[in-house]
């Protein structure tokens, strides 16, 4: 006879997975940024959740689906910080250069997202393309579209030249990632 659970212990399982789901992430965070996506290891992050790396692959199936995780958590709270500046009523301008402070300040976290669209990804040294997920693609998108309506807003008030916003936000990523990475 099939073993019958009550709701109110599926919710609690649920969000007991949720919770260990999270401290995962955030041990996988850690890691990644000190040691980079190549030199980290599931043994590593399983050590730094306080896990058993079993419980890592029960969860994330391999290092490659974890990271591109974590890059989707640093994306959607991104995506968030920047559509409430957006919203926030502020000049273009001023949330312009929110933004870029913000991306300066949390840089290492960030780049955990941006990597996987760099020139840097072609490698090797990151998971493969293959393995990126239509949803993190949809994030990348989504974050351009949102820094390209910084610049449209900026154009129609006359505050920056007029011009594609698409290149803006393109320019202003390839211009902090060379920046941090380069100079």
């Amino acid at each position: 006879m099939p073993r019958i659970t009550k709701k109110s212990t599926q919710a609690k399982r649920m969000l007991e997975r949720e919770r260990l789901e999270e401290n995962i992430l955030e041990a996988a965070v850690s890691v990644f940024r000190k040691n980079g996506f190549p030199n980290s290891t599931v043994d590593e992050i399983a050590s730094a959740a306080g896990v058993a790396v079993g419980t890592i692959y029960n969860i994330f199936e391999n290092k490659d689906f974890l990271y591109v995780k974590v890059a989707e958590k640093t994306a959607e709270l991104l995506i968030w910080e920047t559509e409430k500046a957006l919203q926030s009523g502020e000049d273009p301008e001023s949330v312009l250069k929110g933004l870029i402070a913000s991306r300066i300040e949390n840089y290492e976290t960030h780049r955990l997202f941006f990597v996987l669209f760099s020139c840097e990804k072609r490698t090797g040294s990151y998971p493969d393309p293959a393995k990126i997920s239509p949803k993190t693609a949809q994030l990348y998108y989504s974050y351009l579209d949102i820094c390209g309506k910084i610049f449209e807003a900026g154009i129609n008030k006359g505050l920056f030249r007029p011009g594609n916003p698409l290149y803006g936000a393109l320019t202003l990523e390839g211009s902090i990632d060379y920046r941090l990475n380069h100079l």
